[in-house]
C-alpha cells in the first residue's frame, strides 16, 4: 500500500474530498483535479493504470474508470494508446465541469467544452449588484472570454472578496485561464458552492461587451446574473455573463453541486 511516491501527497487530498453523501468518483476526480490545478503534479505527469489505483486506494476498479470517463471527457487526462495516462497542460484552457456555462450538446447527454481565457483582473472600485450582494470590501474582477466548443463566445465578468479568497489575485492570469473558479474557492476554504440565484433577460450589451464578443451593435444577447453562496445564506460570488444569440440549450445550475448532465 502506498508504494508509489506520487501518493503521499495524494492521500490527503483524497481523504479531505471524500466526505458524506459524495460519490467516491466525484470525490476521486476532484482531488485529481485539486493535484493538477495547484501544481502539485504536473503537466504531462504519467498517471498510474487504473488497475493500479484500485491496488493502492480503499476504492473499487468500476468506480476508478468512472472517475477516469470524466477526467478523460473534461480533458484533464489524456490517454495514449500502448503509452497510458497523462495529466493534460495546463495551457489548454479547457474549464474542468463549468458550472454557469453548460451548453448541451448534439447528443443530449453532454456539455459542449468550454475554453477560457482571461482577459483582466483588478480591484473593483464601481459600486453596482455585486457590491451589494458581497459588500463594499475589497472586491476583485475578473474578465473572461469563454469559448463554447468552438461555436460561439460568451463574455463573464466575475467579483469576489479578495481578503477571503487570495488566490485569485495571486494566480497569473495565464494560470487563471481554464481555472474552474468554484475549484479555486474549494482550495481555499474546502467550502463549496451552495445556492444560486440566477436571472436570465433579454437585452443589449455595452459597447465594450459588443467589440470583445465582435457582435454587431443593435444585437441583443441573453444577459444572465448569478448570486451565488456557502451554503444558503453567506454571499460568495457574483457573476454577470453576455450570451449572443445560439441554438444550444443552457442547463442552468439549481446549486453548486448540481451534477448535471455528467455527473458533476
Amino acid at each position: 500500500m502506498n508504494k508509489n511516491p506520487a501518493l503521499k501527497d495524494f492521500l490527503p487530498v483524497l481523504s479531505a474530498h471524500l466526505r458524506s453523501g459524495l460519490p467516491k468518483y466525484i470525490a476521486l476526480r476532484d482531488a485529481i483535479i485539486e493535484m493538477a490545478s495547484t501544481g502539485t503534479w504536473p503537466s504531462g505527469m504519467r498517471l498510474m493504470t487504473e488497475v493500479e489505483w484500485a491496488k493502492e486506494l480503499p476504492i473499487s476498479l468500476g468506480t476508478i474508470q468512472r472517475a477516469f470517463r470524466m477526467l478523460v471527457d473534461e480533458g484533464v487526462v489524456i490517454r495514449r494508446q500502448g503509452q497510458g495516462s497523462f495529466l493534460a497542460s495546463a495551457d489548454s484552457g479547457r474549464m474542468h465541469a463549468p458550472l454557469h456555462c453548460r451548453f448541451i450538446d448534439d447528443s443530449g447527454q453532454a456539455y459542449l467544452p468550454v475554453y477560457s481565457t482571461v482577459l483582466s483582473k483588478g480591484a473593483a472600485n464601481q459600486v453596482g449588484p455585486w457590491s451589494e450582494h458581497l459588500g463594499k470590501r475589497d472586491l476583485y474582477k475578473i474578465d473572461r472570454i469563454l469559448d463554447i466548443g468552438n461555436e460561439f463566445q460568451v463574455h463573464s465578468s466575475f467579483w469576489i472578496d479578495a481578503q477571503k479568497f487570495p488566490g485569485f489575485k495571486k494566480l497569473p492570469l495565464k494560470k487563471l485561464s481554464g481555472e474552474n473558479f468554484k475549484e479555486i474557492i474549494w482550495n481555499s476554504t474546502h467550502q463549496p458552492v451552495g445556492r444560486l440565484v440566477q436571472y436570465l433577460v433579454m437585452k443589449l450589451p455595452p459597447k465594450d461587451i459588443q467589440q470583445k464578443l465582435n457582435i454587431k451593435v443593435g444585437v441583443i444577447c441573453q444577459f444572465l446574473q448569478v448570486f451565488a453562496y456557502i451554503g444558503q445564506n453567506q454571499p460568495l460570488y457574483y457573476q454577470e455573463i453576455w450570451i449572443p444569440f445560439n441554438s444550444r440549450k443552457l442547463d442552468l445550475a439549481s446549486h453548486g453541486r448540481d451534477k448535471g448532465l455528467e455527473g458533476y
